[in-house]
């Protein structure tokens, strides 16, 4: 079961090869995601941007 949720609604998805997919486009997300500390320096250097810093 997947729960899948967009700025217009809120889906359930059960359907087997659906569950799949999101598990692996979950997975390749995961594979490419910066670690706690990788996204803490880069929201502070935007803040820092943002703040003409």
């Amino acid at each position: 079961m997947v729960y899948v949720e967009s700025a217009h609604q809120g889906q359930i998805i059960t359907a087997t090869n659906e569950v799949g997919r999101y598990r692996m486009w979950f997975a390749a997300l995961q594979g490419v995601a910066w670690g706690p500390d990788e996204t803490l320096k880069a929201i502070r250097d935007e803040m820092k941007r943002i703040n003409g810093d």
